[in-house]
């Protein structure tokens, strides 16, 4: 089957482009993974940004996510609230989560029939 009929494409031009985004571990694999992506008729462009880690665009909500390193503040606030979470009966024990884990790991399986 042409992949190009399978995405609902028609003479080699699709009415919609998609983008992805990737992430590499250093720029000479970058330019390395451009070099392949450009040997392909179908990409249109690339674009390679380099991307700093303390980027002040990042918000406050975002300390979890990957490339912000959070600060000594925002781990002790974090502990706190898990603490709290946890006296309040909200939390539960690494035996107690493993439990639940499994339970829904084996409901899963029985309903995929795996």
């Amino acid at each position: 089957m042409d992949p190009l009929t399978s995405m609902g494409c028609s003479s080699n031009k699709c009415s919609a482009m998609e983008r992805i985004i990737v992430e590499v571990d250093n720029s000479g694999n970058a330019k390395l993974l451009s070099v392949l992506l450009k040997s392909l008729e179908f990409v249109k462009s690339i674009k390679i940004e380099k991307t700093d880690p303390t980027d002040a665009s990042f918000e406050d909500k975002d300390w979890v996510r990957p490339g912000r390193p959070a600060s000594d503040a925002e781990h002790e606030t974090m502990l706190a609230e898990a603490k709290a979470e946890y006296e309040a009966g909200l939390g539960m024990t690494i035996h107690e989560a493993k439990e639940r884990t499994l339970e829904k790991f084996k409901a899963w399986k029985k309903e995929n029939q795996l």
